[in-house]
């Protein structure tokens, strides 16, 4: 995650790509409760086979936020319900009945945040060493003056 998002200004995004590592991803809505934010499939698609504790990733618009997945507790599944309604509502009364059933409820997980792990890291240098390599390559060198080519590890 970047320095300037936390997953708390992910809130108001409408859906987001949950991966874990067995597989490429389900859509999930998003809502915030409280101080967590928590994600819940449509029922009928593929559910993330996340358990708790298990890493993931939040992404967003390409970008990758590192996450844990925590169980929700069966006694926040009626406020839950609400929050969704709320956010959700203008959708069409079906997909809000979908999204609010105990089918969805099944595919809920509250997201906490988490560190890149040293591999993770490590994976996010090698690329941006060869996304600069690849902007050197283009005829780019980055040493005119005022034309910088940002540090690997920043």
């Amino acid at each position: 995650m970047s320095a300037t998002t936390s997953l708390r200004d992910l809130a108001t995004t409408p859906t987001v790509r949950l991966r874990t590592d067995d597989g490429p991803g389900v859509t999930t809505w998003l809502v915030a409760l409280g101080r967590h934010l928590y994600v819940r499939s449509m029922p009928g698609g593929t559910r993330s086979s996340g358990t708790h504790g298990q890493r993931a990733h939040v992404v967003v618009a390409g970008v990758e936020h590192p996450v844990l997945l925590a169980e929700v507790a069966p006694e926040v599944h009626g406020p839950l319900d609400a929050a969704f309604r709320a956010k959700y509502g203008r959708c069409t009364p079906e997909k809000v009945r979908a999204l609010t059933s105990d089918a969805a409820a099944a595919t809920t997980f509250r997201l906490d945040a988490r560190r890149l792990t040293w591999a993770e890291r490590a994976a996010v240098a090698r690329a941006a060493v060869r996304d600069r390599r690849r902007f050197v390559g283009a005829g780019r060198t980055g040493t005119a003056a005022g034309d910088e080519v940002p540090c690997v590890a920043c």
